[in-house]
């Protein structure tokens, strides 16, 4: 014969399986917004090691005479994905109101042939590219450095 007790569970244990399952739930819940954090740093570390490249080969195509000491411009994206590299030099292009996802500063230094003269003039660069976001309030900065040669006025 049958026991009421035997027909299913009593409301003592399903509250207790209810409580169980919360704290579970509650213990493994941070771990999504620590994950998806670390994600977005690893997706703006890649984009910058991508763009900082970029950014030299556009400043080393412009640079036919003397470059200047200290170049700062800004990577905007565009509505259709693209990406907008502007450092000021060319005259239609947007102007940086503080939306730039990437801003970058860019120095070049005369590398020194061990004090031999060099008939055309200086030519050969070493080009530091810095390129920064904030995320949170916090900057993020990412370091790239190449030789860079100065094109030859035709």
């Amino acid at each position: 014969m049958r026991t009421p007790r035997d027909r299913g569970l009593t409301l003592l244990e399903v509250l207790i399986s209810i409580v169980v399952l919360v704290l579970a739930v509650s213990t493994i819940l941070p771990l999504f917004a620590v994950g998806s954090a670390s994600h977005k740093r690893g997706i703006d570390q890649a984009q910058m090691a991508w763009l900082a490249p970029r950014v030299a080969a556009l400043l080393q195509d412009r640079m036919v005479e003397t470059p200047p000491d200290v170049v700062r411009g800004f990577v905007r994206e565009m509505e259709d994905g693209s990406l907008l590299i502007d450092d000021g030099a060319s005259a239609g292009k947007l102007k940086d109101d503080g939306g730039a996802a990437y801003r970058f500063t860019a120095t070049f230094t005369l590398a020194t042939t061990g004090g031999l003269k060099d008939a055309l003039g200086p030519t050969c660069y070493l080009l530091k590219v810095d390129l920064s976001t904030k995320e949170g309030g916090e900057d993020r900065t990412e370091s790239y450095q190449t030789v860079v040669l100065r094109k030859l006025a035709r």
